[in-house]
């Protein structure tokens, strides 16, 4: 139960399917997010990589990041760095911060990338990406540290 309205998952996932099956990215994404914990569905990584892959596609940044981890971690495909960086670039470059503090440090510790780069960040101009990205996790490491 949660704020005092009894939570069906099962409907749930009936809702989104029908919404994603036409095409809608959102619920697509929303799918993929069921099957990967297991909401109202039996937990299937390769059914939430098809949803997320497909919601990616229609420019969903949280869908891209989800979708980059999956493949960081072979979670339902097996482990593509190629992939994974392609998928985490597209989620950076429309500013998803999550994104930009992982691209970040794959770049500034080689994993799955090269360790330098002379890629320039979109909407910084002079800007390189793991630089923008380390600001941003310092960023990050500061709101959560306040909050906590």
């Amino acid at each position: 139960m949660k704020y005092g309205i009894i939570q069906d998952f099962a409907q749930e996932v009936a809702q989104y399917k029908d919404l994603a099956e036409q095409g809608n990215e959102l619920a697509q994404f929303k799918l993929g997010e069921c099957y990967k914990n297991g909401r109202g569905v039996e937990q299937d990584y390769a059914k939430a990589v098809y949803w997320y892959t497909l919601s990616a596609e229609q420019g969903n940044a949280k869908a891209q990041f989800d979708l980059a981890k999956c493949y960081f971690n072979g979670y339902g495909v097996d482990v593509d760095n190629a992939k994974a960086t392609q998928y985490i670039t597209m989620a950076a470059e429309q500013g998803y911060l999550h994104a930009q503090v992982m691209l970040g440090a794959r770049y500034r510790f080689g994993k799955g990338v090269g360790k330098t780069t002379t890629r320039r960040y979109i909407g910084s101009p002079g800007q390189p990406t793991a630089v923008l990205a380390r600001r941003n996790a310092v960023l990050a490491c500061s709101i959560i540290t306040v909050q906590s």
